[in-house]
């Protein structure tokens, strides 16, 4: 039997697997830099805080964390702190 209706609707395309997002490529402005290699994930939330980047293609055996994104209210502490 398919899905119903409601589970159509539950479903987000842009939810991705890690395993299908792993070796995805990252590029800067004038070229690829590296790939995704691993995730760093908080484990109270299950969200991904931090992808892990091999810059082979753009410095070689380094990586780097890419931190995937940040609260309104951390992002405004940050803000006011700059000035």
């Amino acid at each position: 039997m398919g899905a119903s209706i409601q589970d159509k609707k539950a479903w987000d395309p842009h939810l991705r697997s890690t395993y299908n997002v792993s070796d995805y490529q990252i590029q800067a402005k004038d070229d690829d830099i590296g790939h995704v290699e691993d995730f760093i994930i908080d484990d109270e939330t299950w969200a991904i805080r931090y992808l892990i980047i091999d810059t082979k293609n753009w410095w070689p055996g380094k990586k780097v964390l890419v931190f995937t994104e940040m609260d309104r209210e951390r992002k405004l502490e940050r803000i006011k702190g700059l000035r």
